[in-house]
């Protein structure tokens, strides 16, 4: 016999309720067995100790009193459950308009800052950009003329 084997029947055989045989090949393995053997020992002392305990008898009232708490606790159960299914219907619409609430206060998109245009990154962009409010600008002590996007560095003067 093998220890897991042996370990589910130790306390059977402890106790007597297994036939001779199957009890014999419990023994003999936790007679060799240096953890099945200390087991078999303990559950055989716990036995003796509480067959050697006097017998006592309940209380006459001791099961109607049981059967009274079962009874009042199952009583209690169905009125949480009942007031549990008379609050979810009048509560749920309140508690699926705060959720909504706070998903369109708390998410992210709200509080996004606006992103700024790019800097130019060109002088001729920066030109172009002139040039659609004046046809004329000065730039380093010269002035330029812009015409359809093209840009000569002609003086004015000349």
């Amino acid at each position: 016999m093998d220890c897991a084997r042996a370990r589910d029947l130790i306390f059977q055989a402890a106790d007597g309720e297994l036939p001779a045989e199957q009890a014999a090949m419990v023994r003999d393995h936790a007679a060799s067995c240096p953890v099945c053997g200390p087991l078999l020992a303990d559950a055989e002392r716990v036995r003796s100790a509480l067959v050697s305990l006097p017998r006592m008898t309940a209380p006459a009232d001791l099961w109607p009193a049981v059967q009274h708490r079962i009874r009042a606790d199952r009583r209690r159960r169905v009125l949480v459950r009942r007031r549990v299914r008379r609050l979810v219907p009048a509560y749920a619409p309140l508690a699926a308009a705060a959720a909504l609430c706070l998903a369109v206060f708390l998410h992210p998109a709200g509080k996004q800052e606006p992103v700024p245009p790019p800097p130019p990154d060109d002088v001729a962009v920066l030109l172009t950009e002139h040039a659609a409010f004046d046809n004329e600008f000065f730039v380093g002590g010269q002035d330029f003329l812009v015409a359809e996007n093209t840009f000569s560095t002609e003086s004015i003067d000349e």
